[in-house]
């Protein structure tokens, strides 16, 4: 071989290793995400909701397309833009990043002057880039540069994708109080004022000389305060008066423009809250208005109680909240507390409309909110009688029979306030909240939630973005369905007419399913499940019963539901409904480690119940402060079997609560306390509590078969 040709095969041989070596010791690369996967969870992190259209906006993703309603509805909200290609299996970039998100937070996106990008220039989207480094979003390398081709880390995008989500939900523009409008050129209204008005027939009647024609609007209140706007559908003239026959007025119809914000901490001591539940006004927000010490005003605080189907429900407002609180002892036994209290509210809004158009609109609703369910009974066996002699065949059909005898279940929808704020700085505008509570306790269980809410509306371009907020705590212990639900319902109103509203139903909801396992007499083992009756009050009538044993299966999940804009709103009316469901039991556990098996009180991994444990001729057992066993090791031959003979229990454990199980069960094997040999070997038997906090071994050996 030629010199020059060795060289040449050396060299290539270099390279060749130089090359492995070095695409080694690369690091390897970022987790990243496509277009069409990012423009999905954008969508879900901004609660912007289903497409208003099924037409396609881009030719090459289609309705076949997994990611279809998701670019629909980002084209609708102008997070893309519709003229320009968009391929969803593409690689998300650093430029695609701040692209989309400035279009979400902002309608028109303008370069930044004042942000140096040496690299700008190769951008498809140079106004987005800078804006996002401006507001320090994305931030440049060493050498000033933002290298918009890269593709970005999952994780930084995804924190971006947080941080712009929490911007817009919670300051999206500005918040200038002022209120500015006009009223429609085909809204004539009548100064004369109804001498009879019953607004649930839709009647008014008016003095025989008013000259009330129909279609005009008539105000019933006074111009500063109104309560509310009416028009006259039809008109009679009689001897008494003309009467009428009218109809809420429609904003759209009577402004033909509206322009309006604001944002305010509500002061419950300048509200008018009326009783829900007998229409008792409580306090109208004129009555404070010469009280300067807030000591005062607390003096006038309202306190009320009602009984509605057994139940009594004390409620209170202050000014600091308002509180409802509920008791009630059913038939069987069943003492049941619940309460509910909401404050710290603080609406923001802003609204534009233009000849019946949504140009612009927020609403939201900042509150906090707690709740609490409590539901308690001595003892079911004090109230029913001794079970524990009953044959296991026959158990569950009569407990059954009692219980539905005597069923009377804690269940019960109450309507608590209805509270009208007045806008500080706007008289004509006020904010209505109406609230509920909704509680349900078939058995024992206590329930405590505190949340903090913000619950809201975006409208952009005739397209709604959902805005649902609720960070939770909770504690539970729970024995028996339950649920516990705050309702809340919020309005926007001008001049009477409602612009927007959104009702909020929020808790956590609980089922605690009872299993029975029941053995006869030759032990065979039957498992029943006993959905239809509380897990408490099988478990407490087994108690002492050696054939019958019961556990439960726990799921407990958060609800929060929103539905958005009813059809007498001027938002509903335009098509901007919505209803929400932001969890359910699919992605709302309340608390860690509660849903799942649980035995005496006690979580278990799997149920223990399966094998029944024996004492029969084995003596007493007694309590102690660890399981103790009579012998910590055997010798068995294939085909013998022994008993392991339990001599003490820890305190507040039974013998139903000890699992047994073999390391080895092809040496040895298990079934409840009795072990059987199988072949020659060894084997650990572990005795333990079906919590795992108590366990003692026995080491068995099985010896040679002779």
């Amino acid at each position: 071989m030629r010199r020059a040709c060795r060289y040449s095969v050396i060299l290539q041989a270099v390279t060749a290793i130089l090359t492995t070596l070095l695409s080694g010791c690369a690091a390897s690369p970022a987790a990243t995400m496509t277009l069409g996967e990012w423009i999905t969870l954008l969508d879900q992190k901004a609660g912007l909701t289903f497409p208003a259209s099924q037409e396609p906006y881009f030719l090459n993703v289609t309705e076949s397309s997994p990611y279809f309603e998701a670019v629909q509805t980002a084209a609708e909200w102008s997070v893309l833009d519709r003229s320009a290609p968009f391929d969803p299996d593409q690689v998300l970039t650093r430029e695609w990043t701040a692209y989309t998100l400035m279009n979400l937070s902002q309608r028109d996106v303008k370069q930044d002057a004042n942000v140096s990008i040496r690299d700008l220039n190769s951008s498809m989207f140079p106004k987005h880039v800078s804006a996002s480094v401006a507001q320090g979003l994305l931030s440049l390398d060493s050498h000033d540069r933002f290298l918009p081709k890269d593709p970005i880390d999952r994780t930084e995008a995804l924190n971006c994708l947080s941080l712009i989500a929490g911007r817009i939900d919670h300051t999206p523009g500005d918040f200038e109080p002022h209120l500015e409008y006009e009223i429609s050129d085909d809204a004539e209204f009548t100064e004369e004022t109804p001498v009879e008005l019953d607004e649930s027939l839709g009647t008014a009647v008016f003095h025989p000389d008013s000259g009330v024609e129909k279609g005009q609007y008539f105000i019933a209140g006074d111009a500063e305060h109104p309560n509310a706007v009416y028009q006259i559908k039809e008109t009679q003239s009689e001897e008494d008066g003309i009467h009428a026959e009218i109809e809420p007025a429609k904003a759209e119809e009577v402004f033909s423009s509206i322009d309006t914000a604001e944002t305010f901490e509500v002061d419950f001591t300048k509200a008018k809250i009326i009783d829900a539940m007998d229409g008792t006004v409580i306090q109208n927000s004129d009555d404070l208005q010469d009280f300067t010490s807030l000591s005062a005003v607390r003096t006038l605080g309202y306190e009320k109680t009602h009984e509605i189907n057994g139940y009594h429900i004390s409620y209170s407002v202050t000014a600091t909240g308002i509180r409802a609180e509920v008791t009630r002892k059913t038939v069987n036994g069943l003492e049941v507390f619940g309460n509910l209290q909401i404050s710290s509210v603080k609406p923001s809004y802003r609204w534009k409309t233009e000849n019946g158009t949504i140009q612009d609109g927020y609403f939201t609703m900042e509150f906090q909110s707690s709740e609490n369910l409590g539901a308690n009974i001595a003892s079911y066996r004090k109230l029913y009688g001794d079970f524990s002699k009953v044959e296991p065949g026959n158990f569950l059909g009569t407990i059954r029979n009692l219980f539905q005898a005597h069923a009377d279940p804690a269940d019960i929808t109450l309507p608590l306030a209805k509270i009208e704020i007045p806008v500080p700085s706007q008289p004509l505008l006020t904010v209505l909240m109406q609230l509920e509570l909704t509680i349900r306790a078939t058995g024992k269980a206590q329930l405590s939630l505190s949340q903090d809410n913000c619950i809201g509306m975006e409208i952009r371009d005739g397209h709604l973005r959902r805005i649902g907020h609720s960070n939770m705590n909770a504690q539970a212990m729970l024995q028996a369905d339950t649920s516990l639900l705050g309702g809340v319902k919020m309005a926007m109103k001008l001049a009477g007419m409602k612009i927007a509203d959104m009702t909020t139903e929020a808790g956590a909801k609980a089922k605690a399913d009872a299993v029975v396992h029941l053995y006869d007499k030759k032990n065979n083992h039957t498992v029943l499940h006993a959905d239809d009756l509380p897990s408490d009050f099988v478990s407490d009538l087994s108690d002492g019963n050696e054939n019958v044993f019961s556990c439960t299966d726990i799921t407990a999940y958060k609800t929060i539901d929103i539905r958005f804009n009813s059809a007498d709103t001027l938002a509903g009316r335009a098509g901007l409904s919505a209803d929400v469901v932001l969890a359910d039991e699919k992605n709302g556990e309340i608390i860690p480690g509660l849903n799942g098996h649980w035995e005496n009180g006690h979580h278990v991994a799997k149920c223990t119940r399966k094998d029944r444990i024996q004492t029969k001729d084995t003596g007493p057992v007694v309590e102690s402060d660890q399981i103790r066993i009579e012998d910590y090791s055997m010798i068995l031959s294939p085909g013998e079997t022994k008993s392991v003979v339990i001599r003490a229990v820890p305190g507040g454990y039974s013998m139903s609560d000890l699992v047994v199980e073999s390391d080895n069960p092809s040496a040895a094997e298990t079934s409840g306390l009795s072990v059987t040999g199988k072949k020659e070997g060894s084997a650990i038997i572990r005795i333990r509590t079906s919590d795992g906090k108590y366990e003692v071994r026995c080491s068995v050996l099985v010896r040679h078969k002779a």
